[in-house]
């Protein structure tokens, strides 16, 4: 009975470090995380003086992604006067190569175009604004309020399906829609709005955001897409292709009309 427990207490004391271990680590990368995306600095080609653009104090959420070697990754919001205008993952890699290790990408959720400058030096300008919103007619006749909103949004979203096409490998995935909504938001004009996600695990290649206005006496509801990801993606709705991204092509950085994405070379503090 003795050694038994004497084997019980070390396994336990064993498995209780390594959890330590893991949280230490987690809690080390979202610090690096963390600083990464407050040196992110967002602006308007053409400025606005009605409000600075705003990193929210935490990333929407974290995740991994096994498949593609993601250890640890979590993704950032930036709003301004309320609503959504840029989106950002920064991911840590299992690389031996340190210049192979973090990526960001990150994505224009404003119909404005933007200027963004990172801490490392990196700059990019957008060529054109982020969103396009499309009408959608087909929803819930219902009264729309903040307490239902979410339920009404999650059901017109569940009726787009995306495909994923990796030219590289030659393969195609039906994107899995995430029942959660990523984020949500009420704008200053009383627009609600949340944002769902479509990913093969849990991290999302494409984002959706729906829109319910309720200044307007007929459509009231609009949606829009942002895509996070080399691949091509194609959407549809009703059996009908509405929206689709073409591939590009992986390096080291891709600089888009809306979007971009690029390594970085230097190795995050330790200390």
């Amino acid at each position: 009975m003795k050694f038994c427990s004497v084997v019980s207490l070390f396994l336990f004391v064993s498995s209780s470090l390594t959890i330590r271990a893991e949280d230490d680590t987690s809690t080390l990368t979202l610090k690096w995380m963390k600083s990464r995306a407050a040196a992110t600095t967002i602006s308007f080609q053409t400025p606005d003086p009605t409000g600075e653009i705003e990193l929210l104090p935490n990333p929407l959420f974290r995740y991994s992604d096994r498949p593609r070697k993601i250890i640890d990754g979590s993704f950032w919001c930036w709003e301004h006067r309320g609503r959504p205008v840029a989106f950002q993952k920064v991911e840590h890699y299992e690389h031996s190569d340190p210049a192979q290790q973090w990526l960001y990408c990150f994505a224009s959720a404003s119909k404005k175009r933007l200027n963004t400058e990172w801490g490392n030096g990196q700059s990019w300008s957008a060529e054109q604004p982020g969103i396009s919103f499309v009408k959608l007619t087909d929803t819930s006749p219902r009264r729309v309020t903040r307490q239902n909103f979410p339920l009404l949004a999650k059901a017109a979203a569940q009726k787009f399906s995306v495909l994923l096409t990796e030219e590289f490998h030659n393969s195609q995935e039906q994107l899995r829609f995430l029942p959660r909504p990523i984020h949500q938001y009420v704008d200053e004009s009383g627009i609600i709005g949340a944002v769902f996600g479509f990913a093969s695990g849990t991290n999302p290649d494409a984002l959706l955001l729906i829109e319910f206005d309720p200044r307007k006496e007929s459509v009231q509801w609009r949606y829009a897409w942002i895509r996070m990801t080399i691949c091509r993606l194609s959407v549809t709705l009703n059996a009908e292709e509405v929206w689709s991204v073409p591939y590009r092509p992986f390096s080291r950085m891709g600089k888009y009309e809306s979007w971009m994405f690029y390594l970085e070379d230097a190795q995050p503090e330790t200390k």
